[in-house]
């Protein structure tokens, strides 16, 4: 069925959704040219029994997220403001009551593009919670893209609010990320 579309987008899907058969076609779709999007916890769980989707697809591993207050405003910053995808975010961009994630890595160190940071500093992190932790070493990724194959991934931990995507900024931004991931 996967053959009749030209984008999946995972929109805070969590847990473990797909048999193992479906993990393979997801999987060889994307390889062969399909466009995948995920969205906030679609790379939010603390453990996946599906290596290659957090190694690969998502490139890192959700390691906890902003608690005490869980959800903040925070400064968001750019990293290459030549991209098309971020032509309508302003520097910085204050994104209004988000939930923070941090990962065990950066996903820059395996080739992936960072097209947003977090700049901790604008935001109360306590490091080590019952939600495991909220801080990260260095440059804070926020979204990410990358190709696999001949298919394109595009990430944004940024989504948990419904007030969100109301925001134009936000709606522009994961607008023109599907149409990146479609190759358009």
């Amino acid at each position: 069925e996967l053959k009749k579309f030209d984008l999946v987008v995972w929109n805070n899907v969590s847990g473990d959704v797909l048999t193992e058969s479906q993990r393979e076609a997801l999987k060889q779709w994307i390889t062969d040219g399909g466009g995948w999007v995920g969205i906030h916890a679609s790379g939010g769980d603390p453990k996946y029994h599906w290596r290659w989707y957090v190694d690969t697809l998502i490139g890192a591993q959700f390691v906890g997220h902003t608690m005490n207050p869980q959800f903040q405003d925070a400064d968001v910053h750019v990293a290459d403001k030549s991209l098309p995808v971020v032509a309508d975010i302003p520097m910085p961009w204050r994104v209004a009551q988000e939930e923070w994630y941090a990962f065990d890595q950066n996903p820059r160190d395996k080739g992936y593009e960072i097209i947003l940071t977090l700049d901790e500093s604008t935001y109360i992190t306590k490091g080590e919670t019952w939600m495991g932790n909220d801080r990260m070493e260095g440059e804070h990724p926020i979204a990410w893209r990358h190709s696999i194959g001949d298919g394109r991934v595009f990430y944004s931990a940024i989504g948990h609010q419904a007030a969100t995507y109301k925001v134009p900024e936000y709606q522009a931004f994961i607008s023109k990320a599907m149409n990146w991931a479609m190759n358009n």
